[in-house]
């Protein structure tokens, strides 16, 4: 077999599905001969509790290259000089530039002690930067999500999500983590590049006995995290309604990270948080609950539901970055995305149903078993390999849709302008079952069936859009109730 040098550029990141799996390819690609590193920024931007071990929730057994922290670039300091004499008045644009400015700042420097290698990997819009412009190896991109979501469209983030799309269109080898973040790419910027799934850790998730085959309450788990896309008020909601519908014979159990705005004891949906849990305590978690629920907006092959599934825990889930290896009604239950009644109306469905539970349970068991890490390192081994060779057909310069320029999927104020055309304030659309009404230019979500015929004249025509005009119409905040409109 070929060995290889290979380098990771992985930012600072705390416990989630994308550094795990990032990892778990670096330490799965030492076992199998080659040299492999991970470079990152200063420990300046890292916890300190974690400059003796870099990934206390992970054993990386590969050498860990942080760098020395340099002084701040000229620009960034005149931002802050010119920021501070200005006040508060003027405080949202400037922070704009100075957080771009910083991030390429810290980009240069984690550049300059770089080591050679034969490939480097980009695990970050920011880190594809440094893969392309170090001139080390070949550059290539193991894309994660559509990252561009992960910034919202205030003064502080706009240029963050615009390096976003320029990161998409740099000449790298780019290789998606499932088929749905592969049809973004292809669909937003022309790149038809390709897709290998990440995978679970068989050894880390199994079946146990459910607690509720003795004392019959049904215990929902759900992964919590503070973005919105994320969806867990979404669920906060669902389960509101099916507290006040089963009351004690439900318990509702949530790990991850704590929301703020939706504490354990709020008065709707109280829930038990689970903090810090090791993998052996939350596979145990999966394993005694009866339903795991997730509720993304739009994911790229999560974590969660296929760990559930691993457990032989019946699943809930949205559709969006799902479709690689969740089907509805095979080994889930699929509901639409930012609909309360959908969400609710897939967990009443599995209560009620302990047979429709045990089936699905049992066949997201199956699913599970084909995604294994050895089979998920072979393919990128694979991939890794014919980009050296040459032996690959994804051509890196091939021709992009240059979003900065037709504005497709980047929420400025409007729409682009070949879309005005095609819509108008006021119409009516449909996408994948969902309704939006266009409203100023954006696409606003009417959050349920209920509101729909609260707000919405009977025989009101609706248009179906097809994926990429969907795409590139602007989010604007969803209906909740008939007052938002």
């Amino acid at each position: 077999m070929r060995k290889m040098r290979i380098n990771f550029i992985l930012p600072p990141c705390e416990l989630s599905g994308g550094p795990l799996a990032i990892l778990e390819y670096a330490n799965r690609f030492i076992e199998r001969g080659h040299d492999v590193t991970v470079t990152t920024y200063p420990k300046k931007y890292w916890p300190k509790s974690w400059n003796e071990e870099p990934f206390p929730w992970f054993k990386f057994n590969g050498k860990v290259i942080y760098g020395e922290e340099k002084d701040s670039a000229l620009f960034t300091k005149l931002i802050k000089r010119i920021s501070k004499a200005l006040g508060n008045k003027e405080q949202k644009p400037l922070a704009a530039f100075e957080n771009i400015i910083n991030e390429a700042s810290i980009v240069s420097q984690v550049i300059s002690y770089m080591p050679d290698c034969d490939i480097n990997i980009a695990t970050f819009w920011s880190t594809a930067f440094a893969a392309y412009f170090s001139k080390k190896g070949k550059p290539v991109y193991f894309m994660q999500h559509y990252e561009e979501v992960f910034y919202t469209n205030d003064y502080y983030n706009i240029l963050m999500k615009l390096a976003v799309r320029m990161s998409y269109e740099l000449p790298l080898y780019k290789v998606a983590n499932s088929s749905w973040l592969q049809r973004q790419i292809q669909v937003k910027y022309g790149q038809k590049v390709p897709f290998s799934n990440n995978a679970v850790e068989l050894l880390d998730f199994s079946p146990r006995p459910k607690k509720s085959e003795k004392d019959g309450i049904i215990r929902i788990v759900t992964f919590s995290r503070p973005e919105e896309w994320k969806g867990f008020a979404d669920v906060v909601v669902a389960m509101s309604k099916i507290k006040r519908e089963y009351g004690n014979r439900v318990q509702w159990h949530v790990f991850g990270r704590e929301h703020a705005y939706i504490p354990p004891d709020n008065g709707t949906a109280p829930y038990t948080l689970h903090k810090g849990l090791p993998f052996a305590e939350l596979s145990k978690l999966y394993a005694e609950c009866d339903i795991a629920v997730c509720a993304s907006w739009y994911e790229s092959f999560p974590l969660p539901p296929i760990e559930a599934m691993a457990s032989g825990t019946a699943v809930v889930t949205t559709h969006e970055g799902m479709e690689d290896y969740c089907f509805d009604g095979v080994n889930c239950l699929l509901v639409k995305a930012r609909d309360i009644e959908s969400i609710y109306n897939g967990i009443k469905k599995l209560i009620e149903n302990p047979e429709l539970r045990k089936r699905l349970a049992n066949e997201g068991l199956k699913t599970s078993k084909e995604f294994s890490w050895n089979k998920a390192v072979i393919e990128r081994e694979k991939i890794l390999i014919d980009i050296l060779d040459g032996a690959v057909e994804y051509d890196v310069f091939q021709p992009l849709h240059l979003g900065l320029v037709d504005g497709n999927s980047i929420p400025f104020e409007k729409m682009p302008l070949d879309l005005m055309d095609k819509f108008y304030d006021g119409q009516l659309i449909s996408y994948n079952g969902a309704i939006f009404i266009i409203s100023n230019g954006c696409k606003r979500h009417i959050s349920t069936a209920e509101l729909f015929a609260q707000i919405i004249e009977p025989g009101t025509p609706i248009t179906e859009v097809n994926g990429l005009d969907f795409s590139r119409i602007p989010f604007g905040l969803p209906i909740l109730t008939k007052y938002d409109i």
